[in-house]
């Protein structure tokens, strides 16, 4: 057609934004109801102390709502259930290549990205997985049905000493299945149908071989009797959202009766909170039956303590302050409601015991910014030195080893898989370098000084987060240079 003696051409659209353009009142709807559980979920503690723990419903209502929601219309409607693929598929193309036109195919499982990489920052794993997963709020659901229908007595947790075991399955599968993919990505797609998401959602269970229905009725079939099995000891996804969940913002909180009190831990269906009362991010599914326990002046043993005590004297009921504790009648002090024996014992408000480097006591802003730069960049300290020295030297050399491979990359000399093993080796050095001296890890907002004794998993999740994120950088980098072509 002519415009003007001029041939106007219109190409198509790209095939991305076809699917956007035709599915957009489904995906204004699903993204708002990812908004929905996030504002929900921000306002948990006005939820939670309207409930008590023989009225869960202020809470329960909405959860139950997005369980529906995220089984029956996003599970199998849109069939939007992420993966562990994704996860290994974003890891390469962070590293590798960037194509937002494949990310962008499908907008359910962009947008559910977009929720998850948010919120997991934010709270930690526990609103995805306890929320908004499809394959868990099916687990959940059933494990709730059966005990309305008479299976309570059958229902059980494991043992604390085998739970504690068997929760490292998961992340067995997911550094396996990482490990995996780095050689073959196709053959790690098909070990990730460790995940019953394919054979539920996408294909469905009639349309696939008996061994694969066979292995989610089981999941399902143990689930009656134990409460999300799948989740807490085989789930690869699970695995690799609770790698950064150890650096949530927000948490949830806890008061110093915690320690000597097993009222929450012994609720706890997730089996996250342990001996001192302190609460495993990575594990919790934020069912926030623990966070109506805190308010709760009858089912709280400390707060029903106090309570009485007071009702006994004739004095005044106040409320419950944000500390968890019934705010003091003037000359008392919060003080006076805690136990001696719990006064006594570790603070359960943070996972591990707080610590302050001393380097950073009293730091300018200047200062400051400098430390947290070195503190990231640079492993090695003095108490190492003094205590592991073989090791700090081994490690000095190590780092000069990976700089040269970075500039054999750099030159061409390298291949991707060369580098990104010297980049694991570096990595697995710098967890040990670290717990021999910088033994230290932030808790809640990372630009403040809430520091916390490391314990091995906290500090691979941050080793492993960092250098993947700097090793992104230097790829980056050296693509822009020209240096290098995936």
């Amino acid at each position: 057609m002519l415009e003007g003696g001029r041939p106007k051409v219109q190409e198509p659209d790209a095939p991305w934004v076809r699917v956007w353009k035709t599915q957009a009142v489904k995906i204004a709807l699903f993204a708002f109801i990812l908004v929905a559980v996030t504002i929900v979920y921000a306002f948990r503690e006005k939820l939670t102390r309207l409930s008590t723990h023989k009225n869960k419903w202020p809470v329960n209502g909405f959860k139950y709502i997005f369980w529906t929601v995220s089984m029956v219309w996003i599970g199998f409607g849109l069939m939007a259930q992420p993966s562990i693929t994704q996860v290994l598929t974003w890891f390469h193309s962070i590293l590798f290549q960037w194509t937002w036109s494949l990310f962008l195919s499908d907008p359910f499982i962009f947008l559910f990205w977009i929720f998850i990489i948010g919120t997991v920052f934010l709270f930690g794993r526990g609103l995805f997985c306890g929320w908004m997963c499809p394959f868990g709020s099916l687990q959940e659901s059933i494990f709730k049905i059966a005990k309305l229908i008479g299976f309570k007595r059958f229902q059980t947790q494991l043992p604390q000493k085998w739970h504690d075991r068997l929760k490292w399955g998961k992340y067995i599968v997911f550094f396996f299945l990482l490990t995996v993919s780095l050689f073959s990505m196709g053959l790690a797609e098909k070990l990730a149908e460790v995940e019953p998401f394919k054979t539920t959602f996408l294909v469905g269970v009639m349309n696939r071989s008996w061994p694969y229905g066979l292995f989610v009725a089981a999941i399902l079939g143990v689930s009656i009797f134990i409460e999300r099995p799948y989740c807490k000891y085989i789930c690869p996804l699970g695995a690799s959202l609770a790698i950064p969940s150890t650096f949530r913002w927000f948490g949830l909180k806890r008061k110093q009766d915690c320690n000597s009190c097993k009222a929450c831990a012994v609720g706890c269906g997730a089996q996250a909170i342990d001996t001192d009362g302190r609460i495993d991010h990575r594990e919790c599914l934020h069912c926030l039956d623990c966070m109506i326990l805190y308010t709760d002046t009858k089912g709280c043993p400390p707060l029903a303590k106090e309570r009485k005590r007071r009702e006994r004297d004739g004095l005044e009921i106040t409320s419950i302050g944000k500390n968890g504790y019934f705010i003091p009648i003037h000359p008392a002090t919060v003080d006076d409601q805690i136990a001696a024996k719990a006064k006594g014992g570790v603070d359960p408000r943070m996972p591990t015991d707080p610590t302050l480097p001393a380097h950073k006591r009293d730091a300018g802003l200047v200062k400051w910014l400098l430390l947290e730069i070195r503190d990231h960049l640079w492993p090695w300290s003095s108490e190492g030195w003094h205590s592991k020295r073989a090791l700090q030297m081994a490690g000095i050399a190590l780092a000069a080893a990976a700089t040269v491979a970075w500039v054999m990359t750099a030159m061409g000399h390298l291949s991707s898989g060369a580098i990104i093993g010297w980049w694991f080796g570096w990595s697995l050095y710098e967890v040990l370098i670290r717990m021999a001296g910088r033994r230290y890890v932030k808790d809640g907002l990372w630009w403040r000084d809430n520091y916390r004794v490391a314990g091995w998993f906290d500090m691979m999740s941050y080793v492993a987060f960092k250098n993947l994120m700097i090793g992104a950088a230097l790829f980056l980098v050296l693509q822009a240079l020209g240096l290098f072509t995936p």
